[in-house]
């Protein structure tokens, strides 16, 4: 049932998005993103019902063909993304999925970058430009000084990190033709989860050497680019580790309690070793490294 790679023919591509409340700040920059791409697209855009979507819509005539999915008021994040994926499920297998989160800014070209590197590939996943609040660019990417593999054909790949992200991630949408997997309401990393079930089922992921899009890393957002630098930061991180393992694995890992203790013990030696991470990495990284490994 699942077909691995080797694709040619492309039917649509989808540009598919989640907005969220916070949104609307970012509508600018998410239209110059669409607005740059050249290759003809669709949109998919899951909102909560009543919110006003026609900034974050294409600055294009519109596809007829494209499709705005309400949800119920005040529901989870996590809820929209299901929304969403289980949209993707009813796609046609051959269709390109580009996933694009409203507060970021698809680069120039980044259509056609996903397009080729789905020909031989289930999934890809491309560097990103590091731009700020304002929407400036900082100089930094994300895959600057990180070991990521050019090809990826097995879920251990990302059992200490990850870099399929929701705005530098595109995929087939043959992926879910077994249906949309269930997220658990557990987690916060939806796409470190959803990559990891991607890669179990047996498709291939490969690494672009482009940079897709611009992505907005502010004190606020919940990830963000570069390692935590503070005890607070390193919680939250360590947070949303320990969830994931616990969905993917049943339980947090030894070295990952370790930290967890350590946090409650160690608290000024932890937080000098904080100071001594390098500015490189993907995301989890930073963790994994005080960890001292998965």
């Amino acid at each position: 049932m699942i077909v691995k790679s080797g694709h040619s023919a492309v039917a649509n591509i989808w540009i598919a998005s989640v907005c969220y409340p916070m949104a609307p700040a970012f509508a600018v920059d998410f239209r110059t993103g669409l607005g740059a791409q050249s290759r003809p697209y669709r949109q998919v855009l899951v909102a909560e019902s009543g919110s006003d979507v026609s900034d974050f819509l294409s600055p294009s005539p519109p596809d007829q063909a494209s499709r705005v999915i309400e949800a119920k008021p005040g529901v989870t994040g996590v809820a929209l993304r299901q929304l969403l994926f289980d949209h993707i499920a009813d796609l046609d297998g051959d269709d390109i999925v580009v996933m694009a989160d409203c507060d970021d800014r698809l680069r120039p070209g980044a259509l056609e970058a996903f397009e080729a590197g789905l020909r031989t590939a289930d999934v890809t996943a491309a560097d990103m430009a590091i731009m700020d609040g304002d929407g400036l660019c900082t100089g930094a990417h994300f895959f600057a000084g990180a070991d990521i593999p050019d090809d990826v054909f097995d879920p251990a790949a990302l059992t200490d990190k990850n870099w399929f992200g929701m705005s530098n991630t595109a995929m087939r949408a043959v992926v879910f033709a077994d249906g949309a997997p269930q997220i658990p309401e557990t987690i916060q990393a939806v796409d470190w989860w959803l990559y990891h079930q991607i890669l179990a089922q047996g498709f291939q992921a490969q690494r672009l050497d482009c940079v897709v899009t611009d992505y907005r890393s502010t004190p606020r957002s919940t990830l963000g680019y570069g390692p935590a630098r503070s005890l607070e930061t390193l919680a939250r991180r360590v947070n949303i580790v320990t969830q994931h393992q616990r969905a993917v694995a049943g339980t947090a890992s030894g070295a990952i309690e370790g930290l967890v203790a350590r946090m409650a013990d160690d608290p000024v030696g932890l937080e000098a070793d904080l100071r001594k991470l390098p500015e490189t990495g993907v995301w989890y990284e930073d963790v994994f490294r005080l960890a001292g490994g998965a």
